[in-house]
């Protein structure tokens, strides 16, 4: 192999790298727009098993967001569970839930929603990108480095 063949291989493979696709290279997508913190803490599920909750908030707060405007996401497993993988799912689902919640509480449930996550240690930060869609055909899209709220909830 001459030394120009040898260089081109070399470019080759270095052009290819990056398309193969690995999702946690690089910067996490700017957060939805109106979001720009986000939060992650323990829940519980609707049988009373383990859950994360994602929270991404209009307000920068110490504790877990419950009287600003947010985006809630919530997956029945264990923050372990989470990492690397994707869910997606209708209203409705048994496996999760989303909504866009007001700052009296009340929340609009998400029609769909899709939740990527990337590999990192679950105890720490969550980040990924969450895509929402609503009935009235709003929808919220972007990333999130989820910030660990400690809360010592205990399920089941």
């Amino acid at each position: 192999m001459t030394v120009p063949s040898r260089a081109l291989t070399v470019l080759v493979a270095l052009v290819a790298i990056p398309a193969c696709g690995d999702d946690n290279a690089g910067p996490v997508p700017a957060a939805p727009e109106g979001y720009p913190f986000a939060y992650a803490a323990d829940a519980c599920g609707p049988t009373d098993g383990p859950a994360t909750r994602l929270y991404l908030s209009a307000d920068s707060t110490s504790g877990v967001p419950t009287d600003a405007p947010r985006l809630e996401v919530v997956i029945y497993r264990r923050a372990a569970d989470l990492q690397g993988r994707s869910f997606s799912w209708r209203a409705s689902s048994p496996d999760a839930w989303a909504g866009r919640c007001a700052s009296d509480g009340s929340c609009l449930e998400a029609s769909s929603a899709a939740v990527k996550f990337r590999d990192n240690p679950a105890d720490t930060v969550l980040t990924g990108t969450v895509r929402l869609r609503f009935q009235d055909g709003t929808t919220a899209s972007g990333g999130f480095e989820a910030a660990w709220r400690r809360t010592g909830l205990l399920c089941g």
